[in-house]
């Protein structure tokens, strides 16, 4: 239930997972600290799931459009290996899901195993090859590429999703028309 301010009220078993800066006009006792920071501690240990990597792509897709207008070719360049690595997560996180491995060490042992993992890694190795430097057309091709793989591997996350990604489509839309 909101408080006066419009701010929505924590569940009584989980702390707010954000505490008052500078210049906010309550200060949060200590007890509220620790207990958010063993919350976000908590949270960065946990794994990552499929629902959320498809939300990190959308995230990583928007920043990525926006840099060949801007001229920053490195930051490009960064992004789309944040996109591909993306990928990778999503593929490993929803066909090999209790591996202990992480980054791309080990990936086509682990995936490579069934005939939807080599289509997976079929489909990262194109991924791979694309330019190093980006253009829009890539960013949409790696996010597209990233939605396609899950909702052939994870189709639940795609489906619990489904909203979202419809919206974020629409304001995208909307953002190269001119109206956002």
């Amino acid at each position: 239930m909101p408080d006066q301010r419009g701010r929505g009220a924590a569940p009584p078993d989980r702390p707010p997972l954000l505490w008052q800066g500078p210049g906010s006009e309550e200060a949060a006792d200590e007890d509220i600290r620790r207990q958010t920071a063993q919350e976000l501690a908590r949270a960065a240990e946990a794994p990552a799931d499929c629902g959320s990597l498809l939300v990190q792509a959308m995230v990583l897709r928007a920043m990525l459009r926006k840099c060949p207008a801007r001229g920053q070719q490195y930051i490009a360049y960064g992004l789309l290996h944040d996109l591909n690595a993306t990928c990778r997560d999503v593929t490993r996180t929803a066909l090999v899901s209790q591996s202990r491995r992480h980054g791309w060490y080990h990936l086509p042992d682990e995936v490579g195993r069934t005939a939807t993992g080599r289509g997976c890694l079929a489909e990262l190795t194109d991924a791979l090859t694309s330019p190093p430097v980006p253009t829009v057309a890539q960013a949409d091709e790696a996010l597209e590429r990233i939605v396609r793989l899950a909702r052939w591997i994870a189709p639940y996350a795609v489906g619990s999703l489904t909203d979202e990604i419809a919206t974020y489509h629409a304001y995208q839309q909307q953002h190269e028309e001119g109206l956002v």
